[in-house]
């Protein structure tokens, strides 16, 4: 049998060899299987290839264990998204109103616009289009627990 090693700088290894004592395999089933599926077609599909991240595979490392003990894999999903997005130069401000540069309100709601970021809504009404802005507080934080803010 082949055994590949593992550099820690590029966690790269070759096709087709197998790699052993990095960790135990992890319990993965119904739901956190299909989380953890997910989150490896965000890597196939966003990444480039041969090109080290060690930053995301910490995270990725870390998301599959926490979908191993949560009962509910949205947060730890959400997480991770954000946390991609981040690393691939598409993060989002979750905490200032891109045009007046004032803290998030929780109270008020906001618009995202692609060329500034979230901006304060005109009026008080809500929308498709529209953000609560404790959501954009609760993302920022990374406190996501309730379902509305996820």
């Amino acid at each position: 049998m082949n055994t590949a090693s593992v550099s820690d700088s590029a966690r790269e290894f070759s096709p087709g060899l197998s790699v052993r004592g990095i960790a135990p395999p992890l319990r993965l089933r119904e739901v956190s299987l299909y989380s953890a599926l997910y989150l490896n077609e965000l890597l196939y599909y966003l990444l480039e290839r041969q090109t080290a991240y060690p930053e995301l595979f910490d995270y990725y490392r870390q998301a599959l264990h926490l979908l191993t003990e949560a009962g509910s894999p949205e947060p730890v999903l959400r997480q991770f998204e954000l946390l991609l997005l981040e690393a691939l130069g598409y993060g989002l401000d979750f905490s200032t109103d891109a045009l007046s540069g004032l803290p998030i309100e929780p109270q008020l709601h906001y618009l995202y616009r692609a060329e500034y970021g979230f901006v304060q809504a005109p009026g008080n009404g809500s929308g498709m289009d529209r953000y609560e802005g404790r959501h954009l507080v609760a993302m920022g934080s990374g406190c996501l627990e309730t379902a509305d803010e996820l």
